[in-house]
């Protein structure tokens, strides 16, 4: 810009019409949020050009938002002409510091300035789909920032100690510090998704697990503490009630451990299947809603019209607090004492199952939910080719499963998919088939997987953690991989 011109002028301009073909930028970094944001509302700050010698505009700052109103199709954006283009080695300098120290010295939007722009929004009536929708922010973000008004880990997100989602989850469980300890152990090894879904699993098995205990109670009429799990209050020493006796070896009743304020009672739940014929008890993973043709049945195949569903409880009536009460487990005899170790060997092994169940659980809906993302990418990533060609020379029968074709079918159905096929550029069909095949191997992982690791799922959970998805530890447990926990 000549020094002498005249003052800056604003102007509407044609975007196809200005020179773009000078810029420090290699690439332009056009996010999804950016081009949406365009789209919707426009170039909203004016870019600055200058005046070519043939009179054409030549873009000094603001090539991104050239480039999206371009794809957008705005015939007009605002934009401010500094003056008439210099020639030279002076010129071409300042044209580049200039671009520079308008990217160089830009600070971008702090978290917590986020999470004060959400909060405002919400305050001037906005619901979050709306926040979400006019500032292209993630949904899920918006959610969690509007739970941390007036908590402590709202000042954490200001101090920039947590994002957003971090915060929201420390604050969830915030009256549950064993919780807590295991999100914050989450956050710091990249896998708070996991931990989200396992706690709030706990939490749901813990309530139902208590309503059932509550329910019990009032049915009998007996005076104890409902019990959210099997094995709650392991640390103050409570015992199964059929392995505690007074200093003289007396077993007591359960009145007598109601009256000290020593009973708790846990009530089991499982769901049992019944062949409505034979009386048989049916694997509920071997129902299906409807039979497939003749040539595609399995053995395995019951269809569910023909079981009896049914709920089946257990009560285990407990002693809590036993440092706090006059019964001990096996108190004083040696034998029964053993025995007790062995039984106590058993319930931790029992413990793990149904840790690890539940863990494994979680993880299902973490990597289902990622499986989902897929779907929406433009392209693969790398080493697909190679994976998807390996599992099909080695496990051809998989994507012709029968949970694979139910799973596939709900979460992309053939028709759409082949349809999406047909007008699918290479890369675009490459991420396609990518999905069908991750997809029909979902459906054949099972909880069984993490107790006995088998090529096929160590092949297919190493394969998504070489593309980007974090594997929670009962995850790498059943790739064959050592807990991260372990490792750190």
């Amino acid at each position: 810009m000549n020094k002498n011109e005249t003052l800056p002028k604003l102007a509407t301009v044609d975007p196809a019409a200005l020179l773009a073909d000078a810029n420090i930028r290699h690439d332009l970094h056009l996010t999804d949020a950016f081009r949406e944001s365009v789209a919707e509302q426009g170039v909203l700050t004016p870019v600055t050009v200058c005046r070519t010698a043939t009179g054409a505009l030549r873009v000094l700052t603001g090539h991104r938002r050239t480039a999206a109103a371009l794809e957008a199709g705005l015939t007009a954006i605002p934009a401010m002409i500094v003056g008439d283009e210099r020639d030279g080695t002076e010129a071409a300098v300042d044209r580049l510091v200039t671009q520079w120290s308008e990217n160089e010295h830009r600070a971008p939007i702090t978290t917590g300035e986020r999470l004060a722009l959400f909060e405002t929004l919400a305050d001037h009536g906005l619901e979050p789909a709306k926040i979400a929708r006019r500032t292209k922010a993630p949904r899920t973000e918006v959610d969690a920032a509007l739970t941390l008004r007036g908590t402590d880990q709202r000042d954490a997100v200001e101090r920039g100690e947590l994002t957003i989602e971090q915060a929201a989850a420390i604050a969830e469980f915030s009256d549950d510090p064993a919780a807590v300890g295991r999100i914050e152990w989450a956050i710091r090894s990249r896998r708070l998704d996991h931990a989200l879904a396992d706690e709030r699993l706990r939490r749901t098995e813990r309530a139902e697990a208590i309503a059932r205990a509550e329910a019990a109670l009032a049915e009998t009429g007996i005076n104890a503490v409902a019990m959210g799990s099997m094995h709650e209050w392991v640390d103050d020493n409570s015992a199964v009630f059929d392995r505690v006796t007074d200093i003289d070896g007396n077993t007591p009743t359960i009145e007598e451990i109601a009256a000290a304020g020593h009973l708790g009672l846990y009530v089991e739940s499982r769901c049992v299947c019944y062949h409505r014929e034979t009386g048989e008890e049916v694997d509920p993973d071997d129902l299906v809603d409807e039979l497939p043709d003749e040539d595609e049945r399995e053995d395995w195949m019951t269809l569910r019209a023909h079981v009896i569903e049914t709920e089946e409880t257990t009560r285990h009536w407990h002693v809590v607090r036993c440092g706090s009460s006059p019964w001990r487990t096996y108190w004083g005899n040696r034998t029964a004492r053993a025995a007790e170790v062995d039984a106590d060997t058993r319930a931790a092994q029992r413990r793990e199952v149904v840790e690890n169940n539940r863990a494994w659980t979680a993880a299902t809906e973490v990597r289902r939910t990622w499986l989902a993302q897929q779907l929406t990418r433009k392209s693969a990533p790398k080493g697909t080719a190679a994976f998807v060609a390996t599992a099909l020379i080695q496990w051809p029968h998989v994507p012709s499963a029968y949970h694979a074709r139910v799973l596939t079918e709900q979460t992309m159905p053939t028709t759409d998919t082949l349809a999406k096929l047909a007008a699918a550029p290479d890369a675009r069909a490459l991420v396609l088939l990518r999905a069908h095949i991750l997809t029909a191997f979902e459906s054949q992982l099972n909880k069984e997987h993490w107790r006995t690791p088998t090529p096929f799922a160590q092949f297919y959970l190493r394969g998504i953690a070489a593309q980007g998805y974090t594997l929670s530890d009962i995850e790498r447990r059943a790739a064959g991989l050592e807990p991260l926990a372990e490792q750190q």
